[in-house]
């Protein structure tokens, strides 16, 4: 083969619209919750696409993808994923597992495993509109320490929000499933890992 087309994505970058609620009102002022949900389900069936077909995103971030709707949502940036034996050689530090800092990305081929965190993290920050989970008030100095602490603000019976950044975040919080609640809290405060299907 020569080449081969495809379309062009089109839309707004996902880490410009997931920046704040200010951000997300601003990209699509007629959007609800739901349309947030459909963004985050239209991202998830991508990555399982991915995954069917051995191949490891690796650098999955914010600003590795475009979105022109809820239902229409671009993987960009997909130059350097992992196919088969072919290692993908960087990786984002906030959305990669802390076991995996400090690796030579381009010295080993990564398990579906090592991907379950950077989901997680998607998942999160997709929901929560751009705050990261190890975003605190009253914290550690940086978000390196919060993350190394494993220092995730939210509780699943709610009870101690002290630390919950101020915005409406509780809010976001109180009203997740309690089966999300339970798998966010496991993956961020208890080292638990799900994988991609599961957040699906």
């Amino acid at each position: 083969p020569v080449g081969y087309m495809m379309p062009m994505g089109k839309g707004v970058a996902l880490g410009s619209v997931f920046d704040g609620p200010d951000a997300l009102l601003e990209a699509f002022p007629d959007w609800t919750r739901i349309d947030v949900v459909n963004t985050l389900i239209c991202l998830m069936e991508k990555y399982i696409y991915l995954h069917m077909h051995n191949c490891i995103a690796g650098d999955i971030q914010l600003k590795n993808a475009l979105i022109h709707s809820s239902s229409a949502v671009y993987l960009i940036d997909m130059d350097s994923i992992q196919i088969g034996n072919l290692p993908c050689p960087v990786g984002t530090e906030e959305f990669t597992d802390p076991d995996l800092w400090g690796k030579d990305f381009a010295g080993f081929t990564r398990t579906l495993h090592d991907e379950d965190y950077s989901i997680a993290m998607l998942v999160f920050t997709v929901l929560f509109c751009g705050l990261h989970p190890y975003a605190t008030r009253n914290g550690a100095e940086t978000l390196r320490e919060e993350i190394l602490c494993r220092n995730f603000p939210y509780s699943p019976d709610g009870t101690d929000d002290d630390h919950i950044p101020r915005g409406g975040y509780n809010y976001i919080w109180e009203y997740l499933p309690s089966k999300l609640q339970e798998m966010l809290y496991g993956t961020f405060k208890l080292g638990k890992s799900y994988e991609t299907i599961d957040w699906y």
